[in-house]
């Protein structure tokens, strides 16, 4: 039975474009227009994601959105995004999900080593060098 319902979901992800078996990128970043970019960058290279500017939701969004990935910028408002890449990697249920950080600021991106990031992305980005880091680092 388990195998029938298996392959009739993957059958029906196949005909209806499912995002059922879509790998998931959550995307945190203050800059609405960098959203809607790599929003759409990722969205045609067949990935599903979550974008927000709230910072504050992210261990929520982790809970209900289950990524196989965040990027995550590094200057938030409010917030360093290396300090919460460090908090991620430092508890259990977070820990194995890939943290990939960008900026526009290069004595951010070279200060990351003790947050335990997975890669880092200087903006503005290559959209190809995007998905090539998305690519290495999806779960």
């Amino acid at each position: 039975m388990k195998k029938i319902l298996y392959a009739a979901f993957a059958f029906c992800g196949l005909i209806f474009g499912s995002r059922l078996f879509m790998k998931k990128i959550l995307v945190v970043d203050d800059d609405e227009e960098i959203l809607k970019v790599v929003n759409l960058v990722l969205g045609l290279n067949k990935f599903s994601v979550m974008a927000t500017t709230k910072w504050q939701d992210i261990n929520g969004l982790i809970r209900t959105f289950c990524p196989n990935l965040i990027l995550l910028d590094i200057l938030l408002k409010g917030a360093d995004g290396r300090e919460i890449c460090e908090k991620l990697k430092k508890e259990n249920a977070t820990r194995s999900i890939p943290v990939v950080l960008f900026s526009a600021h290069l004595d951010f991106i070279n200060h990351t080593e003790g947050c335990e990031a997975d890669g880092v992305l200087m903006k503005p980005f290559d959209v190809f060098f995007l998905m090539e880091t998305v690519r290495k680092n999806i779960a």
